[in-house]
């Protein structure tokens, strides 16, 4: 786990935190995901890797304070590890409105077993949350050719689920949706058809959700990539939803945004992967096959704005390896890891050329 402090001149470890800056913990190999509970706590999701990788690859969360201190009430001093599933691969978080902590990925009770997407959901003392779902999981039932992209998700004080699915059994059948479950484990059935909201007319969009987020406004922002363009092609894709799974129709295009950038960007669509709002703003990430990321800044009635780096995109020429390119606000400035580095970008999309690095620090996620 790393904790920076940053300005939109400069990177420098903040030495009050921790043990120099840094917390190191031998029961987290990887943290994948941080965040920050009411009380300014610490949340760190992470997994702890067996001495051969294919030993075990458990769930492990971490709570410290605001300064770095383990908090000892919670698991077993200070961390959680659930030893139920040999192979959790986490892929979303959120701390919910009564700080719980809740989680999806893809877990197996055996390291090569057969896996589940689920939620899972844990107290604020790290035990699982018995009120959610059943005795605290959610199992999304999916089917052999489902791919599931989840996000956790609320609209003013009521917490809910969104999943995004694209089934895939048979190309001409392919079907992409959102999902709305409540914490009860069940489909939200005044949402969409029954509790699904389809993206696609059936003729020129049908749209892969890899990321969702939630607005200000409570409209549902799907950013993910058309793959019925037509030509055998993807491009980039946005739309929006209102709260009951209806395309809002003065977004964009009647809905959806579309552009043909995948080529120019060599875009590798799996790790298109962040939506952020600031100030009437929305932020899009993404990253290309070279690991080379890029940004772009719309309002939020889909205009994309082309004074924000070049046409509308500010696009790195610094690789990086890992599907993870966490981006945060500071003040004016983009905060973008990559890899083993911190890049600043500029308001306008330009890079201000500072970089931070830090030996051994590959960067999974970011907080303010």
């Amino acid at each position: 786990m790393l904790a920076t402090s940053a300005s939109s001149q400069s990177f420098s470890l903040d030495n009050t935190f921790g043990n120099q800056g840094v917390i190191t913990s031998v029961d987290a190999s990887d943290v994948y995901f941080i965040d920050f509970d009411d009380n300014g706590n610490i949340i760190a999701i992470a997994s702890k890797i067996g001495s051969q990788p294919s030993d075990y690859h458990y769930l492990s969360i971490i709570k410290t304070d605001a300064n770095g201190v383990v908090m000892e009430t919670f698991g077993n001093e200070g961390v959680m590890i659930l030893t139920d599933y040999a192979n959790a691969r986490i892929y979303s978080s959120q701390i919910t409105n009564e700080n719980k902590i809740l989680v999806f990925g893809y877990f197996s009770e055996t390291y090569f077993g057969d896996s589940q997407a689920m939620f899972m959901q844990f107290a604020e003392n790290g035990n699982l949350d018995e009120s959610f779902g059943n005795n605290g999981k959610i199992i999304i039932n999916t089917a052999l050719n489902d791919d599931v992209y989840a996000n956790c998700a609320s609209f003013g004080s009521s917490d809910f689920l969104l999943v995004g699915k694209r089934n895939h059994l048979d190309f001409s059948e392919v079907k992409c949706y959102i999902s709305k479950y409540n914490y009860d484990g069940n489909l939200d059935e005044s949402f969409g058809q029954e509790g699904n909201a389809y993206l696609t007319d059936n003729a020129t969009y049908r749209i892969v959700p890899l990321s969702i987020y939630v607005l200000d406004d409570q409209s549902v922002l799907v950013a993910g990539f058309n793959e019925f363009k037509g030509d055998g092609n993807y491009e980039l894709a946005l739309c929006k939803l209102d709260q009951n799974g209806n395309l809002v129709t003065d977004f964009a295009n009647n809905g959806v945004w579309l552009m043909d950038i995948v080529q120019d960007f060599n875009l590798d669509y799996e790790y298109f992967n962040k939506i952020i709002e600031n100030n009437g703003d929305i932020i899009v990430s993404g990253k290309g096959k070279e690991g080379k990321l890029f940004l772009s800044k719309f309002s939020t009635t889909g205009v994309i704005d082309t004074n924000f780096g070049e046409n509308g995109f500010y696009y790195s020429e610094i690789q990086g390896y890992t599907e993870f390119n966490p981006v945060l606000i500071n003040w004016e400035s983009y905060i973008i890891g990559n890899h083993d580095r911190i890049i600043s970008v500029n308001e306008n999309g330009i890079s201000d050329n500072n970089l931070f690095t830090f030996e051994d620090i590959i960067y999974h996620d970011m907080k303010m």
